[in-house]
């Protein structure tokens, strides 16, 4: 994971480019640079400070606070709370379409709730008839002309759609399971007439063989979004059957071309060490170019079509005023869909794990945004109380299907980590006894082994569906960016029945691990199967970055005399930490700072150190050196050898008079 280097602008402003695009440019500052002190404010520029909105927080206590800049984050330190001002990577899944493999049989049923009916092949959710989901195929569906080919039925939305556009002259669906066209056809026998024909094949297969050729080619193959490799392959393969001046199309296409890497966040996060006297956190807000947009809970009718997660309930879309579209070909900006920053609604954590959502409101009139946290939740809260935010791996979203347990099982998912120190562990569950009780660990991919004090201890006494959150203990455990399985065991009262739901998705080969044993010590190692259904578990674990070694350059020595000369040197990157500016050297290959050293200062950027005690006419190897928290690190090695102990500068030919 790559982060953005904080810039010292001067001492009271920081400043990140997340992104540094002349066509798209995002920056932040971090204080505001017309004052003589530090003050906790944050202000996000967009397109070259077209756009651009800057919030402070309103702090009546007159106490000096305490600022520091550590592990990535810029933090403003009084007795009774800490700002901390930090740029994070969002992680996005690296998602596969997971398309369904020609097999001769499969379980295909139907199942609804609240409105909403899901199809569910071989345990997994491939398609639903939302709202949202009729909607994306009906903007598909009007690109459409002349012969149609369709990868995948479904449950039949986008071919009724077609069918009643008069510029589609026919309808040819290819579909992998028989058992989806004979329901499908009993549900809705309408759909089947001369004017669309359904296959029973491989999608690509079908490509591959047939000697068809078609005006619109559409996909509808996966279950879950398709990625950009899928969308390539899929390309590949329509290629073969579409006519010239056709049209290939799939749903999730923009999704397909999303970057499969990491979104920049950045947090503006208010720790409470001590009851505060108000239950508002209140900040002076300025925008400039930009228009908000409330994104409001939705009614119980709404939520029987539409889907909106929990943390952009109540949170604003920031968009710019007037702009939108790709202007870059003319020496523009790139606004794209004219959407500048997303403003989420908050969850307020305390120390030990209780949770709730916090009520953020805008108003641009007045100037104030504010975060309102529930005077029950601050009464009862174990201090201190922090924003349940941070970076994370695993799989944050809450899953389309559930998978059922009575216990006596360790399940989990396998994902790639990150650097840095655990904070928590967070799993989507619907719990339905509150005897139950559950706990989370993570272990080693490339042996299974535990990871050192990444056990959490056991959760009880709630139900409901929800994301549960347990922190790591006193002492926390060190993440790589290597393989890991996160996983949850949990202990049911009752085995005759499904009493706990852990929601999942479609994950890749060999992703659910699972390990079937009764409920007591974690095992080392985990001796892990794999189930066939491949589920990826809606289980993340939380990080915060780790200090690293600093970064540091050597450069040619000046300034050489008899028996001194000057090292230069330049560190690049302090690793999140203080780092000493020094220099090392020795008569051999390789000096150490056990060797002769000297230092001269801290922080990044270049420096010199005055080598001195050095004996004429000799050959000395230097290297720049740099310590932090975490460890030393060298510079490459350079050479240089000192003046002759009898040398004396030449006088110059002639005197400029």
């Amino acid at each position: 994971m790559v982060l953005n280097k904080i810039q010292q602008l001067n001492t009271t402003t920081y400043k990140i480019t997340p992104k540094d695009d002349p066509k798209d440019r995002i920056e932040v500052i971090i204080g505001d640079d017309k004052e003589q002190d530090f003050k906790p404010q944050v202000k996000l520029m967009r397109w070259d400070n077209e756009a651009n909105f800057s919030v402070r927080l309103i702090d009546d206590d007159t106490k000096t606070p305490k600022i520091k800049v550590e592990n990535g984050k810029i933090k403003y330190i009084k007795s009774d709370r800490e700002v901390h001002f930090y740029q994070t990577k969002q992680n996005k899944e690296r998602r596969s379409g997971q398309a369904l493999k020609l097999k001769d049989n499969y379980d295909v049923k139907i199942k609804e709730n609240k409105g909403v009916h899901r199809l569910i092949i071989d345990e997994v959710p491939v398609m639903y008839d939302s709202k949202l989901e009729i909607e994306q195929m009906e903007e598909g569906a009007r690109l459409a002309f002349g012969d149609v080919l369709i990868g995948g039925l479904g449950f039949g939305i986008i071919q009724k759609i077609l069918l009643e556009n008069p510029k589609v002259k026919s309808i040819t669906t290819i579909e992998i399971s028989q058992e989806v066209i004979d329901l499908i056809k009993k549900e809705n026998p309408e759909l089947f007439n001369e004017k669309h024909k359904v296959i029973r094949d491989d999608f690509y297969s079908f490509c591959q063989k047939t000697d068809l050729k078609f005006d619109y080619v559409y996909g509808d193959i996966w279950s879950s979004v398709p990625n950009i490799d899928d969308w390539n392959k899929f390309e590949e393969n329509t290629e073969l059957v579409k006519k010239e001046g056709g049209i290939i199309d799939c749903w999730g296409k923009e999704k397909a071309f999303e970057p499969l890497e990491e979104r920049d966040v950045f947090e503006f996060d208010v720790t409470l060490k001590e009851k505060p006297k108000t239950n508002k956190i209140v900040f002076n807000l300025e925008t400039k170019g930009l228009k908000f947009s409330y994104q409001s809970e939705l009614t119980e009718e709404e939520k029987k079509t539409t889907f909106r997660p929990e943390n952009v309930m109540g949170s604003y879309a920031v968009y710019h005023e007037s702009k939108q579209g790709d202007y870059s070909q003319i020496g523009g900006k790139n606004y794209q869909a004219g959407k500048a920053f997303h403003i989420y609604r908050p969850r307020i954590k305390d120390s030990v794990g209780n949770e709730v959502w916090g009520k953020l409101n805008i108003d641009e009139k007045k100037g104030i945004l504010s975060v309102e946290i529930p005077q029950e939740f601050l009464d009862n809260a174990v201090y201190p109380v922090r924003q349940a935010a941070g970076l994370n791996f695993g799989y944050d979203t809450q899953g389309g299907g559930f998978y059922t347990t009575s216990g006596n099982s360790i399940i989990g998912s396998l994902f790639t980590g990150a650097a840095g120190t655990g904070v928590s562990i967070s799993a989507y569950l619907d719990i339905r006894n509150t005897d139950d009780s559950f706990k989370y660990n993570v272990y080693l991919h490339s042996d299974l082994s535990q990871v050192s004090n990444a056990q959490t201890a056991e959760y009880t006494g709630q139900d409901g569906a929800a994301w549960y959150t347990r922190d790591f203990g006193a002492t926390k455990p060190t993440f790589e960016a290597v393989d890991y399985v996160i996983v949850y065991w949990a202990d049911v009262t009752d085995a005759r029945y499904h009493s706990l739901y852990f929601y999942c998705d479609a994950g890749a080969v060999n992703q659910h691990h699972y390990q079937a044993l009764a409920y007591g010590t974690w095992p080392d190692p985990f001796v892990a199967l794999h189930n066939v259904n491949n589920y990826k578990f809606s289980i993340y674990a939380t990080y915060e970055l780790g200090v690293v070694v600093p970064t540091v350059t050597t450069q040619a020595v000046s300034v050489i005399e008899k028996t001194t000369a000057t090292g230069n040197g330049n560190i690049t990157d302090d690793g999140g930490a203080t780092a000493t500016r020094g220099m090392c050297w020795d008569t051999s290959s390789g000096p150490l700072i056990t060797d002769s050293h000297a230092t001269n200062g801290t922080g990044e950027g270049a420096y010199t150190v005055a080598m001195t005690g050095l004996d004429a006419g000799t050959k000395y190897y230097v290297r720049a050196y740099s310590i932090n928290s975490e460890g030393t690190s060298y510079g490459s090695e350079v050479n240089f050898t000192t003046l002759e102990a009898g040398y004396t500068s030449p006088l110059p030919a002639f005197r400029r008079q």
